[in-house]
């Protein structure tokens, strides 16, 4: 399993909270706390898989192995309320670099992405601007396409020109922690039988398990 240290993943949490409050119509408040329950504590050991909402994929939970430390647990809040509470200014900067495009009209995932990396180069002086824009190109490029990347990477690349970090100095900013990967701990095989064309089954491919009836091949007719 993997003990997160990166922002990566708390971005991406961001994404999910943030999705969540305004299309199931919740508190983030609410979500975070349901979240923070769903993703592991990193305090010893290995940790379990948590889940990620991935809205692009038939509305299945996608596995994240990772464990998130109280550091991570703060940077997502202000993520998640950081674009809440500012974001009249951070859409209106968005918009301003939209080319024939409604940010009202954007696929969700694309405009919330980008809202989470405006808000980053807009009131978080401590990263670089470009760290802040390779991540957004990465998750947009993850939970949506790879058009989305594109796209997300010339409206940021040019959006982050009239803000602050314009004239970014390296020593201003730390670097993005790694990632450390725990030693995996082996544990012993459950089998469980589920019909391959069940609901089940196609969960179970869906989550990286492999069905006996894959391994096995068809018996030859005598």
């Amino acid at each position: 399993m993997i003990f997160s240290k990166s922002r990566r993943h708390a971005r991406e949490l961001a994404l999910r909270v943030l999705y969540e409050s305004e299309y199931g119509d919740r508190p983030a408040a609410e979500i975070l706390t349901e979240a923070f329950t769903e993703v592991p504590q990193v305090t010893a050991g290995v940790v379990e898989p948590s889940l990620l909402y991935n809205p692009d994929d038939d509305g299945y939970w996608t596995q994240l192995e990772y464990g998130f430390n109280p550091e991570l647990e703060r940077y997502t809040e202000e993520l998640v309320y950081g674009v809440q509470n500012q974001q009249a200014r951070i859409n209106e900067l968005i918009q301003d670099h939209l080319h024939d495009y409604e940010l009202d009209r954007l696929a969700a995932m694309d405009r919330i992405v980008m809202q989470i990396a405006t808000f980053e180069l807009l009131y978080v002086p401590y990263i670089s601007p470009f760290i802040t824009i390779n991540e957004a190109i990465e998750i947009a490029k993850k939970f949506s396409s790879v058009e989305s990347g594109k796209f997300v990477n010339g409206v940021l690349g040019n959006l982050y020109k009239v803000t602050e970090k314009h004239h970014w100095d390296p020593k201003m900013g730390e670097a993005e922690p790694e990632v450390y990967v725990a030693p995996v701990v082996k544990e012993e095989l459950v089998e469980e039988v589920v019909d391959a064309d069940s609901q089940e089954g196609k969960n179970a491919r869906r989550f990286g398990w492999v069905l006996k009836s894959e391994l096995m091949p068809e018996p030859t007719p005598e």
